[in-house]
């Protein structure tokens, strides 16, 4: 459950900030600053962050998750183990 709302966060507060600065940048609001994307990467960055990250990030996350979960178990397995033999 930790895991799990750890990942939450983080996904949560990256998504924060991808937003704070892609969505302006490809709005071009950092134009004047003489930052801009030319039309067809700012599109392709508003589909590209709807359609695949979304698909990425959950992927990713749940793969995150088993992993720290199977880690987790082998350290319990290897802890179990250890206290069997004894010293």
């Amino acid at each position: 459950m930790q895991t799990t709302y750890r990942r939450i966060i983080i996904n949560f507060v990256w998504a924060f900030f991808f937003n704070i600065i892609g969505i302006p940048l490809a709005a071009g609001m950092f134009h004047p600053l003489g930052v801009q994307l030319p039309p067809w990467a700012a599109g392709l960055a508003m589909a590209s962050q709807v359609l695949a990250r979304s698909r990425v990030d959950i992927l990713t996350s749940g793969v995150l998750v088993c992993a720290r979960r199977l880690v987790l178990a082998a350290d319990q397995q290897i802890q179990a183990t250890s206290l069997q033999r004894g010293p």
